[in-house]
C-alpha cells in the first residue's frame, strides 16, 4: 500500500487526526513524511518483543529532537547514520559541508574503534568520567540559574506588593525582574 494511500485511509477512518497532528501549512512530501514516521514509530512500539528498548529509543529520538535547534550535531548524527545505512550518498552534505565531513569522520573513527574491539573499558573509564561530570556540571549550571531567576522573581514580587505574576501586572513584574537584574551587574 502506497504512503499517500495509507495517509489518506488514515484521515479518512480517524475524523480526530487533526487534534494529533496540524498538518495545514506542510506541503505534500513533508505530510507524507510525518506519516511515514508516525506509522514507523506506532511499528515500533508495538512490537511485543522489543518494546521496551524501543520505548527507549524513541524517547531518546525525541529528546534528540527536541534539541536539534541548540545541538547543530544532532543533524550531522542523523546524516551519519543515514549514510552508513545506506539511505543517503555518502558524498552528500546538506549542512555546513566543513563542519558535517569533520564530524562524520570523527563519528567514524570512534564508531570503527568501537566495533572492532579497540576501546576497552578500563581505558574509556576516564573519559565516561569526565563526560558524567560535565553532564552534572551543566545540570547544576541550569538549576542555580533557574533558582536565581526564581529569587529574583520573588524580589519583584515583593516590590511591587504583587503575590504572583499574572496577565494583568506580567510586564511590570517582568520589567522589575530585569531592572533588579541590571542592578546587580
Amino acid at each position: 500500500m502506497s504512503v499517500e494511500n495509507r495517509l489518506n485511509q488514515g484521515v479518512k477512518s480517524t475524523s480526530d487526526l487533526d487534534s494529533y497532528f496540524d498538518l495545514k501549512g506542510l506541503d505534500k512530501d513533508d505530510q507524507i513524511l510525518i506519516a511515514d514516521i508516525t506509522y514507523l514509530l506506532k511499528e515500533k512500539l508495538l512490537d511485543d518483543s522489543r518494546r521496551h528498548e524501543n520505548h527507549y529509543a524513541i524517547t531518546y529520538l525525541y529528546h534528540m529532537l527536541q534539541s536539534l535547534d541548540n545541538v547543530p550535531e544532532i543533524k550531522y548524527i542523523f546524516g551519519y547514520m543515514s549514510k552508513t545505512t545506506g539511505f543517503t550518498n555518502p558524498e552528500e552534505y546538506k549542512f555546513q559541508e566543513d563542519k558535517q565531513f569533520i564530524f562524520e569522520g570523527i563519528l567514524y573513527s570512534a564508531l570503527t574503534l568501537y566495533n572492532n574491539g579497540g576501546a576497552s573499558r578500563s581505558k574509556l573509564a576516564e573519559s565516561h568520567r569526565r563526560f558524567v561530570q560535565e553532564i552534572e556540571q551543566k545540570n547544576e549550571e541550569k538549576l542555580s540559574r533557574t533558582q536565581q531567576l526564581n529569587t529574583i522573581k520573588i524580589q519583584a514580587l515583593k516590590e511591587l506588593n504583587y503575590t504572583e505574576i499574572n496577565e494583568t501586572n506580567a510586564a511590570e513584574v517582568f520589567e522589575k525582574i530585569a531592572e533588579i537584574q541590571s542592578r546587580k551587574v
